[in-house]
């Protein structure tokens, strides 16, 4: 889900207006970083010798990620061939394990 953005609303007061403007400028680069906007995915347990298909809840394509492990197990992505990038990370592991992922 990312950040809505600042709409301004001009109501024809030179001062107001101003502080609006100064307030767009101030949030702009706010809402448009998108490692504020991030998903944390508690205890998801994957499989090894499957894509486990992992929802990311961010409403967008994911930028990146990071795994914690809570086990001992190589995790990676297929992400270049995901076809639903805007919905799923796709990991696979190569022992079972359940992990925490940060997404962005």
């Amino acid at each position: 889900m990312s950040f809505p953005s600042f709409k301004k609303i001009r109501t024809g007061d030179v001062n107001l207006d101003r502080i609006q403007d100064n307030i767009s400028e101030t949030l702009g680069p706010i809402t448009k970083n998108t490692s504020l906007d991030s998903t944390q995915l508690l205890n998801i347990s994957l499989v090894d010798g499957y894509v486990n298909r992992i929802p990311h809840m961010l409403g967008r394509t994911l930028v990146s990620y990071s795994v914690a492990l809570q086990g001992n197990a190589v995790v990676w992505d297929t992400q270049k061939t995901n076809l639903s990038p805007k919905l799923y990370l796709d990991l696979w592991c190569s022992a079972n394990v359940v992990v925490s992922i940060l997404c962005w």
